[in-house]
């Protein structure tokens, strides 16, 4: 499923619940050409019916997603991790007091990202 064919549940074809009781065949066979039915009451949706291929579908994105998710936060985590390496390295307190020493004054042009 991609983005293009994402549809607003207002926009899926729509079957009143009492419908669902009278003629569940019809809208099965719907779902099945359709890949999802939207099922109000009143005029309201309250529901909607996805195929198993359209589930199955949107299930694998979620996956793909939650992965994508994982993947950037471990990324970031060892990234802290090396940079907290790096203030806990021997030394590291020293230069950083040196810097609160200094006032604001480098004895050269500071360089981003090093100590």
């Amino acid at each position: 499923m991609s983005v293009a064919s994402v549809v607003s549940v207002e926009a899926l074809p729509q079957r009143e619940s009492s419908q669902i009781k009278r003629c569940w065949g019809d809208v099965a066979r719907e779902v099945r050409e359709e890949g999802r039915v939207a099922i109000t009451t009143h005029k309201r949706v309250e529901m909607v019916i996805l195929s198993a291929g359209e589930y199955s579908d949107l299930m694998q994105k979620v996956a793909e997603v939650e992965t994508r998710q994982q993947i950037a936060l471990e990324q970031l985590n060892a990234r802290f991790d090396e940079r907290l390496a790096k203030l806990q390295a021997p030394g590291a307190a020293d230069k950083v007091d040196d810097l609160f020493a200094a006032r604001g004054r480098a004895k050269a042009k500071p360089k981003a990202g090093s100590f």
